[in-house]
């Protein structure tokens, strides 16, 4: 009896899996995963970012050497 509800259980598993492959498959919008598009957040961070190591670089060399 175990035996036959484990069979049945993988055989359910079995066909989910393979409908739910059958139901990706075709052509993409291009919201999915699209990576044409430019990510202007990125850059905005990368500026920043480097904004303070500027900003760092010239507050530690005013300062003078450390005591």
């Amino acid at each position: 009896m175990d035996v036959l509800l484990a069979i049945a259980a993988i055989g359910l598993i079995v066909v989910w899996l393979a409908r739910r492959g059958a139901a990706q498959t075709g052509p993409r919008s291009r919201l999915a995963g699209s990576t044409d598009i430019v990510d202007r957040d990125a850059a905005r961070v990368v500026a920043d970012l480097r904004a303070r190591q500027q900003e760092r670089g010239n507050a530690r060399s005013s300062a003078g050497p450390p005591l």
